[in-house]
């Protein structure tokens, strides 16, 4: 399995826990959305919309910010009025296909990451 595909497989299963949010799923030096949420997020801030083509053939609407910048977009997104969770892939002690598992996290519509502070929509 890819690691695109990967990372598609757990987007998707946080995306179905967190129904009404977009998320932002960390991939390196960037937090991309994918879907829908990809297609929101270039429209509602104007990052560039991409895709990429899957193993099945299936073309997926990608749009990504870096990691450093994260926070300004998800006030934007926040000031826009949409709901916006984080996902951070964290190692996993126990063994696993890539040695990496991913929770997402929000709290009251206001995304929370796995820093020492928390995203305030009016800074």
């Amino acid at each position: 399995m890819s690691a695109l595909a990967a990372s598609l497989r757990q987007f998707d299963q946080f995306k179905s826990q967190h129904p009404g949010y977009v998320l932002f799923f960390r991939i390196g030096d960037f937090y991309e959305c994918f879907h829908d949420d990809a297609k929101l997020l270039a429209k509602v801030v104007g990052v560039h919309l991409t895709s990429r083509t899957i193993a099945t053939g299936q073309v997926i609407p990608m749009a990504g910010v870096p990691f450093h910048a994260v926070e300004q977009y998800l006030r934007r997104m926040i000031a826009a009025g949409h709901k916006c969770a984080i996902c951070e892939p964290v190692k996993d002690d126990a063994p696993t296909v890539n040695n990496m598992d991913a929770h997402a996290q929000e709290r009251e519509g206001i995304p929370e990451a796995d820093r020492p502070h928390d995203l305030d929509p009016l800074r």
